[in-house]
Formats: C-alpha cells, sequence, structure tokens
C-alpha cells in the first residue's frame, strides 16, 4: 500500500521517516550515556532517507563544564549522515552527571 501512494505522489519510492532517525539516535545515546543523566534532546531533521541507503552514525562530547548548580554536565550532539556525509538527523544532548 505505500508503493502506491508514494507514486501517486510523485515520489520514486517510499521514504525512511525522519522521526524515526532520530528515534535511533536518541536510543543509541542511552546505551552510551546513563539515561538518568540526559536532561534535554533536540532533534533536526535534514535529508529524506531512500531504501537501501546506507547510513553512519556517530557522536562525540563537545563540552564538558559545570552548570548553574555547579553540577558535572556535558554538551553531546549526535548525528546520522549518508557515506557522501550529508547529515540525515541530528540529535543534540545536554547531560548532567552528578545532581542530587
Amino acid at each position: 500500500r505505500d508503493i502506491p501512494c508514494a507514486d501517486l505522489y510523485g515520489y520514486p519510492a517510499v521514504f525512511g521517516l525522519r522521526m524515526h532517525r532520530a528515534s535511533v539516535l536518541a536510543s543509541s545515546a542511552v546505551h552510551w550515556i546513563d539515561p538518568t543523566t540526559i536532561r534535554a534532546v533536540n532533534a533536526k531533521f535534514r535529508a529524506v532517507i531512500w531504501p537501501r541507503d546506507r547510513i553512519l552514525s556517530s557522536g562525540v562530547v563537545q563540552r564538558k563544564y559545570r552548570d548553574e548548580q555547579r553540577n558535572k554536565s556535558a554538551d553531546i550532539p549526535l548525528w546520522c549522515r549518508h557515506p557522501d556525509q550529508t547529515i540525515v538527523a541530528e540529535v543534540d544532548t545536554r547531560c548532567v552527571f552528578d545532581a542530587a
């Protein structure tokens, strides 16, 4: 049913929903980072994913700092890209590690 719908609206194929990619990134964050430390998640969608596209995901600790309450905090962006480096989705996370 999806393929006839894509044809009807002029798309060459069905395409991946962007929110799915952001949820995959957020899920990887909770496997890498203690989920109880995550205080904010902000997703940005940049490109469409087509069938058989290969997507590469990664992330980095961008900044470590003390927040207003002097808690150890970090900003950790995650992203997924096509092999040509086109960003598909970005998820920015803010974490607090020693909050009471």
